[in-house]
């Protein structure tokens, strides 16, 4: 026999399994229709279970107390996502900062409150040197030579260049500098100190 006439004809695998694919189809469809034609799981329709004191359509539900307490051991917690401080130039007292013994080494950044003035200014010579630390930050020239030796012991304002008019110093500072002033200076005023000059 010859090799030809022993194979089959092309597009016979094919065609077969096409044959196949639609009797599978077909009894899948048949098993599908018996199932919903013999459903013997008839049940009657769920009813929602609703507690005994529910009135269905209740005209005064908007007269009902919203209040309701939940007792339980669990604790609850949260974490408020405030804004960070804004950073200082300088390390700050207490950290090793060129500020350290300052009666307010952040009061370019801080807004002094009454309390603070009365936990840290006992004294008028306190207060002024408060004042005097806002000054010396933006490079003033002290008059007095004890307010001259004492900031020339911070390498920071010994090497910086020094502005001798006050009111252009007071120029540059910031809201927060300017409102720290006024408030030292009104402080002094109120304990009856005599403001003396720098």
């Amino acid at each position: 026999m010859d090799k030809e006439q022993t194979k089959a004809p092309s597009g016979a695998g094919p065609k077969a399994a096409a044959i196949i694919l639609g009797v599978v189809d077909v009894i899948l469809v048949a098993i599908l229709a018996v199932c919903i034609i013999i459903n013997p799981a008839k049940e009657e329709p769920l009813e929602a279970q609703k507690p005994g004191e529910f009135v269905e359509n209740k005209d005064t539900y908007w007269q009902e107390s919203g209040e309701i307490s939940y007792t339980g051991e669990a604790v609850v917690s949260f974490v408020a996502d405030l804004p960070e401080p804004p950073p200082s130039e300088e390390p700050l007292e207490g950290q090793g900062g060129i500020y350290e013994g300052f009666v307010f080494p952040d009061s370019d950044l801080v807004m002094l409150t009454d309390e603070m003035l009365l936990l840290k200014v006992p004294d008028e010579a306190t207060c002024q040197l408060a004042i005097n630390e806002i000054y010396a930050r933006r490079g003033y020239m002290f008059t007095k030579q004890e307010n001259i030796d004492y900031f020339n012991t911070y390498e920071w304002y010994a090497t910086m260049e020094k502005v001798e008019d006050m009111e252009e110093v007071s120029g540059m500072f910031t809201e927060i500098e300017q409102a720290n002033v006024e408030k030292l200076q009104a402080f002094m005023n109120d304990e009856g100190w005599n403001q003396k000059g720098r």
